[in-house]
C-alpha cells in the first residue's frame, strides 16, 4: 500500500481503497476467506491418490475428490472475488517477500509485474531485488494447487 501513496496519478484508486476498506484499512474487511475446505478437499484427494493401484473404488474415489477439490477452489475464488475490499487492494502493489508473508491470501502468489527474466544474468531468484520488487496478488491456478 505504501507504493501507491507515493503515485500521483492512482487518486482514484486510493479513494477506491478508502472506501471499500476503511480509512486506516479495517483488517477485517480486507480479511482473506477461509481456507479449510479446500485444505480439507486436498488432503481428501490426497487420500484418494494413495489408494494401492487397481483397488476396487480408487478411481471413482480420486474422481469425487478431484471434483471436491475443484469445487473448493472456485468457492474460495469466488468469495475472494466477492470481497470489494481485497479486490481494490489489487491495485496497491506489494513487494514479493510480503506478499509470500500474509500480504497475498491463501491461494494466491505474489507476481513480478516484469518477468525477473528480462533483467540479464542476475535474472530471476538471483536478481538483488527479487525479494523487495513489485508485485501483485494472483490466484493461483487449480491444478497447480493440488
Amino acid at each position: 500500500m505504501a507504493l501507491i501513496d507515493t503515485v500521483n496519478d492512482c487518486d482514484r484508486e486510493k479513494q477506491k481503497i478508502k472506501d471499500e476498506c476503511g480509512d486506516p484499512i479495517d483488517e477485517n474487511k480486507e480479511k482473506c476467506p477461509d481456507p479449510s475446505a479446500v485444505e480439507a478437499a486436498k488432503k481428501e484427494h490426497r487420500a484418494a491418490c494413495n489408494i494401492l493401484k487397481g483397488s476396487p473404488g480408487r478411481k471413482s474415489a480420486k474422481s469425487a475428490a478431484t471434483k471436491k477439490v475443484y469445487a473448493a477452489h472456485e468457492d474460495y475464488a469466488m468469495a475472494i472475488s466477492q470481497n470489494s475490499c481485497i479486490q481494490a487492494l489489487k491495485c496497491a502493489l506489494i513487494p514479493y517477500n510480503k506478499g509470500n508473508k500474509g500480504a497475498c491470501c491463501h491461494h494466491q502468489t505474489p507476481d513480478h509485474l516484469v518477468p525477473a527474466a528480462q533483467f540479464g544474468a542476475d535474472r530471476g531468484k538471483n536478481h538483488p531485488n527479487y525479494e523487495t520488487s513489485n508485485t501483485f496478488c494472483h490466484e493461483d491456478q487449480l491444478a497447480s494447487k493440488t
